[in-house]
């Protein structure tokens, strides 16, 4: 039995290590093939190494007929048969190995139902028409600056200062102002 073969059995996610080789991880170490049908727990603490935390771990194990490979300060390794459903199952449990989402059939329902669904062609999609409202004030804004009817104040106090500081000219083209250009006599 490969690794991939275990890892569906017990439904578990597999990934690749930095070698290369296929392993099954978990918070606290990693289940891989040793070879000839055994398999491998490592234990390796991520942070600070806890050596009380090995020490229950190790007990454990050899108590459930482990044998072990590695004995280290914080960490080690202990090899299981695959056959063995009871040491199998400790041993995912022990080293915290994630296992695969199932979907029920209802969830599976509604994926395929979701990829059947046409999706609309983003150029046929039409923006809604603006409300009456907010069209009518757009365009008295845009004709009030053409024609010149906002209020006497707001013409006086901008375009006089603006002038003044040369920012504002007439632009000759349908009597709108430019700002931002000098204007130099």
């Amino acid at each position: 039995m490969d690794t991939r073969l275990f890892a569906e059995k017990y439904g578990l996610k597999t990934k690749r290590d930095e070698c290369g080789e296929p392993i099954i991880p978990g918070r606290v170490g990693q289940i891989y093939e040793y070879g000839s049908g055994r398999f491998g727990a490592l234990f390796m603490l991520p942070g600070d190494p806890r050596p009380r935390a090995w020490g229950n771990f190790r007990r454990k194990l050899l108590a459930a007929g482990f044998h072990l490979l590695q004995n280290g300060d914080a960490e080690g390794c202990l090899l299981f048969h695959a056959t063995d459903a009871a040491q199998a199952r400790l041993a995912i449990r022990a080293i915290g190995a994630k296992s695969r989402r199932k979907p029920s059939e209802a969830q599976l329902a509604v994926l395929r139902r979701a990829r059947m669904a046409k999706k609309p062609d983003p150029r046929s999609i039409r923006p809604e028409p603006p409300a009456p409202g907010a069209l009518q004030r757009q365009i008295s804004i845009r004709t009030g600056l053409r024609q010149g009817s906002w209020p006497a104040q707001w013409q006086e106090c901008g375009k006089a200062s603006q002038r003044a500081l040369g920012l504002l000219r007439w632009s000759g083209e349908k009597g709108r102002p430019k700002v931002g250009q000098v204007f130099r006599d």
